[in-house]
């Protein structure tokens, strides 16, 4: 059942949105002298006009200076980790939901399914060995969902302040590459997921969570208020990506010889 701050629509419309059913029927926060990004770069203002350096090497070799010129480039600020964390209440009921819905629709092709049949660190049971057997409700699967559960709660809950929390997520775009992010899974079966899946199911998230956002009761969240958590909720969805890029996207060079081989085998 739907809970009671959203319309009754919006479980439905997931369900077929993640193909789980067989589609229905938004003020900027000010900045803030206290934003994380303050401590690399000087405020931003529109009508700035002194051109500000941003150290292209320091981008990749610094996560902490990456972030910072994302927030500043995006506009995120304290006040949107804010809003953040006090939609929090108005969107835990439905956490599972999307989950659910994540999955459901990442079933519908081989190509996003079959990443799960391979282990996951710190679950001991027995594995699908084929794609025909992989279910929804496979014990792996289940224990997938929780860690799922845990990072989207977390998106609402976490201290943007901290720069523990952009390690987190810098090492969940990590870990999709087959490096182990996080130190459990070191000496592990890699968990390899391509850049792509990765990066539109972000997308899809997001248009679920945007879509529930708009379902919110009028009496729960004032128009104002919405607008602000959509905001707040696109650039952190917008940095998350740039953490997934960080570690697919290979060095300039290297990549200009992978596109001029691939042009001399198209020629």
């Amino acid at each position: 059942m739907a809970p009671s701050a959203f319309s009754s629509g919006f479980l439905a419309w997931l369900r077929r949105k993640s193909g789980q059913a067989s589609s229905p029927p938004l003020a900027s926060p000010a900045p803030s002298s206290n934003d994380s990004s303050s401590h690399y770069f000087a405020d931003t203002l529109p009508n700035q006009r002194e051109t500000q350096h941003v150290d292209r090497d320091k981008l990749n070799d610094d996560l902490q200076y990456r972030v910072a010129w994302a927030q500043l480039f995006l506009g995120f600020t304290k006040e949107d980790g804010q809003v953040l964390n006090a939609a929090l209440p108005l969107l835990n009921p439905i956490v599972s939901d999307i989950t659910n819905g994540v999955y459901a629709h990442l079933f519908r092709w081989d190509y996003t399914k079959a990443p799960f049949l391979k282990r996951n660190v710190g679950f001991e049971g027995p594995l699908a060995d084929s794609l025909e057997k992989l279910m929804l409700d496979h014990p792996q699967i289940l224990f997938r969902k929780r860690f799922l559960n845990t990072y989207l709660r977390k998106v609402f809950d976490a201290d943007y302040e901290d720069p523990a929390t952009w390690v987190y997520m810098d090492r969940v775009g990590m870990m999709h590459t087959g490096r182990p992010g996080f130190k459990h899974r070191e000496n592990k079966t890699p968990l390899h997921v391509d850049l792509m899946a990765c990066t539109l199911l972000l997308g899809w998230v997001q248009d679920v969570v945007i879509t529930a956002v708009f379902t919110i009761k009028e009496k729960d969240l004032s128009q104002k208020d919405r607008m602000a958590v959509l905001r707040a909720f696109n650039k952190v969805v917008a940095i998350q990506t740039d953490l997934f890029q960080r570690h697919y996207i290979r060095d300039d060079e290297e990549a200009a010889f992978n596109l001029a081989a691939q042009r001399f085998q198209d020629s």
